[in-house]
């Protein structure tokens, strides 16, 4: 690695090329290798080496050689994850057909390699039931899609309540859903369970009454003599 550590218990190697093989006098071959890298490897620039033995065929003497001419490199990466930190809502009392309500999702990628973010959403539950169908849910269309290795990002959501009678009410927690891809190895990660979730509650729109009442008092009647 790049302090000079043997870094080769990381790694499975397997020849592709059949061995032993065999290599005339001023002759040049390739050996194809396939490695796998352990889920515990050492992360970080790679140098990759390598030894060799050969065996000479007229004094059937045995040379080993343990340096390259020339070395690879590679990076070795913590495969990319989603996190859901936290979720936010802007308000903690909602009507029944409310609009242009505010909630947020920050998540983070403790992985090193970057995330690209397939979908992501606040998922509405009342006790234990997921209620979404609940609400109408618009994404800010600013929200990023990539995020850096060691990285986090805040995702906007402006949010409806509906307003038919089926409509729940009372306390609603909101937590969230993340699907994405490692743009390393092409993985999928995900993650549905926020480690700080939000919460709101659903009241029903307030209506006023109004009654009018009239009073009326009888007038006394008039007598009207006419003179002629």
């Amino acid at each position: 690695n790049s302090e000079g550590l043997d870094v080769s218990s990381g790694y499975t190697v397997t020849p592709v090329t059949v061995l032993p093989v065999s290599v005339a006098s001023q002759e040049t071959k390739n050996i194809e290798v396939k490695i796998q890298v352990s889920p515990f490897a050492t992360d970080g620039n790679i140098t990759v080496d390598g030894n060799s033995t050969l065996l000479d065929s007229n004094t059937l003497k045995e040379y080993t050689s343990e340096n390259s001419l020339v070395t690879a490199l590679f990076e070795v990466m913590k495969p990319a994850s989603i996190n859901i930190k936290t979720i936010s809502a802007g308000k903690n009392k909602v009507v029944k057909g409310e609009t242009n309500l505010s909630v947020q999702m920050l998540l983070e990628n403790t992985g090193s390699a970057i995330v690209t973010i397939s979908s992501v959403t606040p998922v509405f539950y009342f006790n234990a039931t997921n209620i979404s169908a609940d609400y109408t849910i618009a994404a800010n269309p600013a929200n990023v899609t990539d995020i850096a290795g060691g990285g986090n990002a805040t995702f906007n959501f402006t949010v409806s309540v509906g307003n038919a009678n089926s409509i729940n009410l009372g306390v609603i927690t909101i937590n969230g859903s993340a699907t994405g891809k490692d743009q390393n190895s092409n993985k999928n990660v995900s993650d549905d369970t926020a480690a700080t979730t939000a919460s709101w509650t659903v009241i029903k729109q307030a209506i006023i009454n109004a009654a009018i009442s009239v009073k009326s008092d009888k007038l006394p009647e008039t007598s009207i003599n006419s003179v002629k």
